[in-house]
């Protein structure tokens, strides 16, 4: 038994193994009160093909209470493209999760408003897993709801005009043992299935003032709050490793016993 144990305690050194740390469960509750916005967000206005074309900047505040996205300002040379701001939140390996995002839009303009949202979740890679998607893209029509999953690659959008000019919804994104489910209100958007882990939860505000004719009016976000559980991360190689140095190690103890 000692020399189990010692076999154990010298590949654990050797072969840097350690035990799949303990499942937890973390708590996110941002209400946007100001007057900054919380540091745990990353924000970047750097180009994403997952999102759009950056943005040169953008002008933010906080009204009674909530975030407000006034301006998108685009890139030189990017007519015609989304402009784009993130705000990202990382997570450490998320299992099961819920997390909810309260947002209102504006457009006083009418049909010449063009923006998009979305609210993700993202693999340690920067791929969305799943992600609610409001989209006014044509100047001669409002706005819609959408929902994506690039596990099965699946696009569902709600048809065009089925939003009036100015509105407030919760968008809720969960999973409970691999089953992702989107939500727009009490409605069910989009299901999927993936037990991959997400690194980080996303909102991207775009605009699309570049675009001849259109206009931004703003996004108003009230509340966002979760919690995941966290799961250990996959440790094959070292797990592998360290089942290879054990066997070796028990098997010289076991023939120098023999002897």
């Amino acid at each position: 038994m000692k020399l189990f144990l010692l076999a154990i305690a010298f590949a654990a050194a050797a072969f840097g193994w350690q035990p799949p740390a303990r499942a937890g469960t973390v708590s996110i509750d941002d209400s946007f009160d100001g007057p900054k916005l919380d540091s745990a967000w990353t924000v970047s206005l750097e180009a994403d093909g997952w999102i759009g074309a950056g943005a040169a900047s953008w002008s933010y505040g906080f009204n009674s209470g909530a975030l407000e996205v006034t301006d998108i300002s685009p890139l030189s040379g990017t007519e015609g493209l989304w402009s784009s701001v993130s705000l990202r939140r990382s997570l450490s390996s998320a299992g099961d999760f819920a997390f909810a995002l309260d947002v209102g839009w504006s457009s006083e303009a009418g049909n010449s408003d063009l923006k998009k949202l979305y609210f993700s979740m993202y693999d340690e890679h920067g791929a969305p897993l799943v992600r609610i998607i409001y989209q006014d893209a044509w100047v001669a029509h409002s706005g819609r709801w959408g929902g994506y999953e690039n596990i099965g690659k699946t696009l569902t959008m709600d048809e065009m005009d089925s939003l009036e000019h100015t509105g407030r919804e919760v968008l809720t994104l969960s999973r409970t043992g691999g089953d992702l489910t989107l939500s727009v209100g009490d409605r069910e958007i989009l299901t999927a299935f993936s037990t991959e882990p997400a690194f980080a939860v996303g909102i991207e505000f775009l605009a699309a003032e570049n675009t001849l004719g259109a206009t931004f009016d703003k996004w108003i976000a009230y509340d966002f709050q979760g919690e995941y559980s966290v799961v250990p991360l996959p440790t094959a190689g070292l797990a592998g490793l360290f089942t290879l140095g054990l066997i070796g190690l028990v098997r010289r103890a076991t023939r120098r016993n023999s002897k």
